[in-house]
């Protein structure tokens, strides 16, 4: 019986709910992936930086009743559903755990970036354990086992945004993981444990480089990234209802995109997929009859622009936008560059030098004309012909 070496992660949105981790079983049940990848509940990262910086504040704070937010949060979810006794016990362990961290914390007072990081991997533990046993019931004729990440992804001790160690994530992946077509593994994403088996992390977003890593240990066929949108648009669709999803990107657009601020991808999730040329799918878990994003090595004979992205930046204190138009060698047409320095001259009455690399053009403004500006820049690049990939 053939192995499917898939790697398929879900995203905290994919895991906010009993109904949510039900559809991203679903999604496992149709595609038979040998590994899955899940990030902690929507919400639930944000809310231990609270709790830990809570702790630091305030020395006198009741840790029991800090702590029973994050019960109370997966419990929510936990008694909607049957839990077998194993991971029942995970599940107190887990919240025994949490409480007694934040005590020896109110008490020692070693708040750094290595107790930061065994705070924030609560949250990958405990929703890896629920949807293990969610997922079993879907498809009760294969076992659904646990993967701990910590005996996987060996890191670096950089605590808050760690480096993988590739040849031992390998090694470890071939001592703990004998592949079986019975047999799919549920593991934590985002989290990871150095040398001395300390936690660590790989910075926020991470579970997709978890994914990817695992991909290229056991050098998948395909990496699927399961989320609440669709696929790559391009542009941000809460900023332009003109966004389309792109079906098609190359590995270097997907990454240029991803460093530009689209926030459907992880940056580094592109270096693992690229070493071992494995596809990326990006889908959207509540909508998966979509076709969704690829990405691959090669893209050919489409339009070299793919999308507008933006990211927040910080210059003088002052809160701006960086907006970018990514496509492959774009800073080398100067065509474009005319056009859009017209358009911006005309549209916010004001000369931009646009900042040209290889992969992109970009300018810096105040947040509230975000929207207005990249309204009208997807809008002229579409009547100019310079993107319609997506059309």
């Amino acid at each position: 019986m053939t192995i499917n070496l898939t790697v398929s992660k879900f995203g905290g949105t994919s895991m906010a709910s009993k109904m949510a981790m039900m559809k991203s079983a679903e999604i496992c049940f149709s595609k038979d992936p040998c590994i899955v990848v899940v990030s902690a509940t929507a919400g639930t990262t944000d809310l231990l930086i609270e709790m830990f910086k809570l702790v630091q504040s305030n020395p006198e704070i009741e840790t029991l009743t800090l702590t029973n937010q994050f019960k109370i949060k997966h419990d929510d979810i936990i008694s909607e559903i049957i839990l077998d006794q194993d991971s029942e016990k995970k599940i107190n362990e887990l919240y025994f755990d949490l409480e007694n961290l934040f005590q020896s914390l109110k008490i020692n007072r070693n708040f750094n970036d290595e107790t930061f990081d065994q705070v924030l991997g609560f949250g990958e533990r405990i929703s890896a354990v629920i949807f293990k046993n969610i997922l079993q019931s879907f498809i009760p004729d294969k076992e659904v086992k646990l993967l701990s990440a910590y005996n996987v992804i060996k890191t670096n001790s950089t605590f808050g945004e760690a480096a993988p160690d590739l040849d031992e994530i390998k090694r470890q992946i071939q001592s703990y993981l004998p592949l079986h077509p019975d047999v799919i593994y549920v593991m934590e994403g985002f989290i990871g444990s150095d040398s001395e088996g300390n936690p660590t992390t790989l910075g926020r977003g991470g579970s997709d480089y978890t994914a990817a890593l695992i991909g290229e240990a056991i050098d998948a066929t395909t990496i699927e990234i399961w989320t609440d949108i669709p696929g790559i648009a391009s542009t941000d669709p809460r900023l332009c209802g003109q966004a389309r999803i792109i079906p098609l990107l190359s590995y270097t657009e997907a990454r240029e995109m991803a460093l530009a601020g689209a926030k459907i991808l992880h940056p580094h999730t592109i270096y693992p997929a690229i070493r071992q040329s494995i596809p990326i799918f990006i889908g959207s878990t509540f909508e998966p009859e979509k076709p969704g994003t690829w990405v691959r090595k090669d893209v050919k004979g489409e339009s070299f622009i793919c999308g507008i992205a933006q990211k927040v930046i910080h210059k003088n204190d002052v809160r701006l936008s960086e907006i970018s138009i990514v496509g492959l060698d774009i800073g080398e047409n100067t065509n474009l560059v005319d056009e859009i320095s017209l358009f911006l001259k005309e549209t916010i009455a004001e000369d931009q030098n646009l900042i040209r690399k290889k992969h992109s053009l970009s300018l810096t403004i105040e947040q509230e004309r975000v929207s207005l500006l990249i309204n009208g820049l997807h809008q002229k690049l579409i009547d100019c012909q310079f993107i319609d990939r997506f059309l």
